[in-house]
């Protein structure tokens, strides 16, 4: 009886068991949806994400019925939410 000999796993197996994180799946636009809008932001919830739309803080524009957010205004956000960090620091 011949046993075989374990061999390490090749590079590409060992890639193919690290699963990818959520951001991995989302390739980068001009606009996302919703969905990919909460995966962005860590992974908000989906009323957290509208509480930000409808106080202004998020922009989003409607195109064919589809709420989209441009990746721009994530940056707006997140520029925003650090500067009034920055001034409750000091």
């Amino acid at each position: 009886m011949m046993t075989k000999s374990k061999q390490p796993p090749s590079d590409s197996a060992t890639q193919a068991d690290a699963s990818p994180t959520p951001t991995d799946t989302i390739p980068t636009r001009l606009a996302y949806t919703v969905e990919e809008g909460r995966v962005l932001l860590g992974g908000m919830s989906r009323k957290s994400l509208y509480d930000l739309i409808k106080s202004g803080e998020l922009a989003t524009v409607k195109i064919a019925g589809r709420r989209l957010i441009p990746a721009a205004s994530f940056d707006a956000l997140l520029s925003t939410k650090l500067a009034e960090q920055k001034v409750d620091a000091d």
